[in-house]
């Protein structure tokens, strides 16, 4: 029995001595939010910059830096110590370990915002973003580059479009779950304001940068922390050549701090600085003592960041280095475009007004209104025009109006609105606009006068509202329209009417009196049908109607062609032949000429013995010659003409004639097999 009770007791003590040990590390460790505390016990006096020559001053700084780190050092292997003992607890052991000693574990700090709930303003228009008074220590990651108040930070924005009057922080900043947007500040002549309002608009129409510096800020922010997580940032700085202990040793205010700097280095250019890097908010520019004496965030929920006490600073020269090197990385990086879906509509723009029709002094007038940014089926745009005159009471006469939806993917919309001559046409934008996760501008209400501008990354729909307006004068016109016209049949050709401006009305409606004959397009295109005569009619929007005649002509064809073959008969040398009275010229005996259907040929003949005597004959029938011994014969089909003596029998035309076919039928059938052969 004693045995017995020997086996059972010892794991039960072995298992208490586990519990009693991890209770006993837990103990013994310091929870984030106390090691960040801890920072104020290492104290140094005086302020440490890159210019203090000071050695005691140097020498105190670094001498509670270093207390702080060993400590911040050592405490972090006792954690890890204590997690690890904690781990290796069974499920009923870790039940009796308080939960106030496990949440010692915890590697999450808790939000630094002050327990509060701040007012604000609500607004149904674009200025939906309001600043909130959280300056340093109000954020999870808000900061100061230093204690004075005029000193830029990043700021925090909330979105007010949804008619709440307060707003209460929910935690810790995390893209896309976080009630508020945080954002970098991108001009350092301008302190910040809280409650003021402001709109999002696209880096290029900011008016505070140009486009060059717009596409380079998106480069640095699309690449940068928050709109990449730390570790997808640390994995793209290894893949663009970074070295990998160094992307290790980045903390999250390093990137930030860098990414700040990046931004100022493209929005603050001063001068004409070849490189575009005029303005580099770094330490160790001399340019900037006295401005900026240390160009890192005071992120005071970094535990490894170390704050020496209220008022006081110290420079580390290894985070100016890492700082100084990401900084450095990011403003290199190849500028970027914004997509299509990243885009605000910022502006609307009256390209052109037609004139649609005329009733007394009213027009109807087409606007066609480009919109900047295309949309999204998930928008909610609405295009207004007005056409109004402003009485001398300061109210408007109204003369015509229209409202039309904006549909997706589509920049170009026309609306037609009536108008009188000298109205003012005033064109609208406004709804809700979806945004794809995308770099964007936040502009003060007021201007750059009222309040710090912004930058930062958002997604997301937002209140849009542009407008364009323009004088409408009524067009001075003159019309041109042909008298007549004639055309081929099968013939394509254009009227020629022509209006002249020609922005006043829109080359009209166009109609054939017998499209049998010609038919007409839109755009004044008439084609020959068949020969004849016919009318188009014109008529303007502004009520003129003008006809013009037109006459189609026959296709001219071309006239036939037709062999003339001259027979070879005993005794006769040559032919000699003239065509509608050209000079005469050699046709010997058993040859073809080809000539056109009604050609005059006069023919005469050489003889080879002298005063033979001959009658010539044309397809076999004897033909009388002239007193100059010649024959005249008009072409009107295939001939044989022939000069016989009398001795000689008449040849046979239909005989020589069947053989002339034979023997062309013969070629055709020669060269239709050579073409088959390269079928």
């Amino acid at each position: 029995g004693f045995v017995l009770m020997f086996c059972v007791f010892m794991p039960s003590v072995s298992a208490q001595s586990d519990i009693e040990n991890v209770i006993s590390q837990l103990e013994s460790i310091d929870t984030l939010s106390q090691m960040q505390n801890k920072r104020n016990s290492y104290t140094a006096s005086g302020h440490y910059d890159i210019n203090t020559t000071d050695a005691s001053v140097i020498s105190k700084h670094e001498k509670a830096r270093a207390g702080y780190e060993t400590y911040v050092a050592d405490m972090f292997e006792k954690r890890k110590a204590a997690q690890k003992a904690y781990d290796e607890l069974s499920a009923e052991q870790k039940a009796q370990i308080p939960a106030e000693l496990v949440a010692k574990l915890s590697n999450e700090l808790p939000t630094v915002f002050k327990t509060a709930t701040y007012s604000l303003t609500p607004r149904d228009d674009e200025y939906a973003f309001e600043t909130v008074n959280g300056g340093a220590g109000y954020g999870y990651e808000v900061s100061n580059h230093m204690i004075s108040g005029q000193i830029p930070q990043t700021f925090i924005l909330v979105d007010v479009s949804d008619g709440a009057t307060s707003w209460t922080p929910n935690g810790r900043y995390v893209y896309g779950k976080s009630n508020y947007e945080l954002t970098y500040c991108c001009d350092i002549e301008t302190p910040i304001k809280y409650g003021i309002h402001y709109k999002r608009v696209n880096l290029e129409d900011s008016g505070y940068f140009n486009e060059s510096e717009s596409r380079h800020i998106r480069a640095v922010l699309e690449n940068s922390y928050p709109f990449v997580s730390m570790d997808e940032m640390k994995a793209s700085l290894r893949k663009g050549g970074m070295d990998a202990a160094f992307v290790d040793s980045l903390t999250r205010a390093d990137m930030i701090a860098a990414v700040q700097m990046s931004v100022w280095t493209y929005a603050n250019i001063f001068g004409d600085a070849a490189d575009g890097l005029e303005y580099f908010a770094s330490i160790d520019v001399p340019k900037n003592i006295g401005l900026y004496f240390t160009a890192l965030h005071d992120y005071t929920n970094e535990v490894w960041d170390w704050l020496p006490g209220k008022r006081q600073r110290s420079f580390d020269a290894r985070a100016q280095y890492r700082v100084n090197t990401l900084a450095e990385y990011l403003c290199g990086l190849s500028a970027v475009d914004a997509k299509k879906e990243q885009v605000v509509i910022t502006k609307a723009e009256i390209v052109d007004t037609e004139l649609k029709s005329l009733n007394d002094d009213i027009y109807n007038i087409t606007l066609s209104v480009m919109l900047n940014g295309g949309g999204d089926k998930r928008d909610d745009i609405e295009i207004s025009a007005v056409a109004y005159t402003e009485n001398e009471d300061g109210t408007a006469k109204v003369t015509g109006s229209a409202v039309k939806k904006a549909v997706r993917e589509k920049d170009n919309y026309r609306i037609s609105v009536a108008a009188r001559d000298g109205d003012t046409i005033k064109v609208e934008i406004n709804g809700k606009q979806y945004l794809s996760k995308g770099v964007y501008f936040y502009e003060p209400e007021g201007g750059r006068e009222a309040s710090q501008s912004l930058v930062g990354i958002s997604e997301g729909y937002t209140n849009v509202k542009a407008e364009s307006e323009t004088v409408f004068n009524a067009p001075e016109y003159s019309i041109t329209v042909p008298d007549s016209f004639s055309i081929i049949e099968g013939e394509k050709k254009n009227l020629g009417v022509t209006v002249q401006p020609n922005d006043g009305i829109v080359m009209p409606k166009y109609t054939s009196s017998d499209e049998s004959v010609v038919t007409v397009d839109l755009n004044g295109n008439i084609k020959g049908i068949k020969p004849g005569e016919a009318e188009i009619t014109v008529e303007f929007n502004n009520g003129e109607v003008r006809i013009i005649p037109v006459v189609i002509a026959e296709i001219p064809r071309p006239p036939k062609r037709h062999d003339v073959c001259f027979g070879k008969t005993d005794g006769i040398g040559w032919y000699e032949v003239s065509v509608n009275g050209g000079d005469f010229f050699p046709q010997g005996p058993n040859s073809t000429l080809q000539v056109t259907e009604g050609s005059v040929l006069v023919v005469r003949v050489q003889d080879m013995w002298i005063d033979d005597e001959f009658d010539f004959y044309v397809n076999g029938v004897k033909v009388p010659m002239d007193p100059a011994n010649t024959i005249t014969v008009v072409v009107d089909g295939y001939m044989l003409i022939g000069a016989l003596s009398m001795d000689v029998e008449v040849p046979d035309a239909k005989e020589s004639f069947n053989l002339f076919e034979i023997i062309a039928n013969a070629f055709r059938e020669f060269f239709a097999w050579i073409a088959s052969l390269f079928d």
